[in-house]
């Protein structure tokens, strides 16, 4: 009997430690999960997301031959896309404090990947922003997002650098249509993605309004923007891509605009995106500007 006793206690303080270690283990579990959701909320902008993107694919060397890189002093800072050998379309609110001043800032093309040798890079001369362009930070209002960009000698134009191609003015679009980006993970670009978005009409873009995510982009302006969600990701680009040109057929129908992208999976909201509308009067503007340059 003393035997069984002392069996049965044993038995006992067994299932008691081993309870008490698994929930121990579970609570540290829980803990650390806590901990890596804080970091990544902490860390919007420099996660693991930046670099790898769900869904968003590779583009390949001269897939997207007028894909430009805009950077500061050697980092990246923008998007562009390249419209002539001369010229280089962009999003205004790059720019809208270094007007005046291109000192710093260089165009990179031919580029896909941070070790692609063979690139071209130019630095920046001449910036002119759109007339009407404006922008109020704390009402979030955004309009004629766009500027145009003139490196100081002309690019050299081959199979893996040439200019896209404008839409007609007043050209809508509909169906699917491809954002191309940089995957960053601040400052250093890393690569060329592509997603395919599809196009909203303006009801379904403001009806849309909800599923933004809190204290992110602009309102949407009808007369100068063009509404896209992408497919198959809640992702659409990472830090440094307004100026990311959104493509219809290879032809350049929008610019994103919408400020900084977050590089997060959000399961509760898709990102709608707000791109430049480039058939909206711009792409005569700048079809003037690039062919009537010296």
């Amino acid at each position: 009997m003393f035997v069984l006793w002392h069996y049965f206690v044993f038995i006992c303080l067994f299932h008691a430690i081993f309870f008490a270690l698994s929930e121990s283990n579970q609570g540290n579990e829980r803990k650390r999960k806590k901990r890596r959701e804080q970091e990544d909320d902490d860390n919007v902008f420099g996660s693991l997301m930046d670099k790898n993107p769900p869904d968003g694919k590779q583009a390949s060397k001269g897939q997207f031959p007028f894909a430009i890189s805009v950077q500061y002093w050697g980092f990246h800072y923008c998007s562009g896309a390249l419209v002539s050998p001369k010229w280089v379309v962009s999003s205004g609110q790059c720019f809208n404090d270094e007007r005046d001043t291109v000192t710093g800032f260089t165009l990179v093309a031919g580029m896909v990947d941070i070790s692609d040798p063979n690139i071209q890079r130019r630095n920046l001369s001449k910036i002119i922003m759109h007339e009407k362009f404006y922008i109020d930070d704390e009402r979030k209002l955004l309009a004629n997002d766009i500027a145009l960009l003139q490196p100081d000698f002309e690019f050299p134009l081959n199979s893996v650098i040439r200019p896209v191609k404008l839409p007609r003015p007043r050209q809508t679009f509909k169906g699917i249509g491809t954002l191309i980006g940089w995957t960053s993970h601040r400052p250093v670009v890393i690569s060329l993605q592509y997603v395919d978005a599809r196009l909203l009409t303006a009801k379904k873009c403001l009806q849309s309004r909800r599923n933004w995510p809190v204290d992110i982009g602009y309102a949407y302006h009808n007369k100068s923007m063009i509404c896209a969600k992408p497919m198959y990701t809640i992702i659409p680009l990472c830090v440094g891509n307004t100026g990311s040109p959104l493509l219809h057929d290879n032809v350049l129908i929008g610019l994103s605009s919408t400020g900084a992208n977050p590089c997060k999976a959000n399961t509760q909201k898709v990102f709608i995106g707000y791109y430049t509308k480039i058939s909206r009067h711009y792409s005569s503007g700048v079809n003037e500007t690039i062919t009537g340059s010296p």
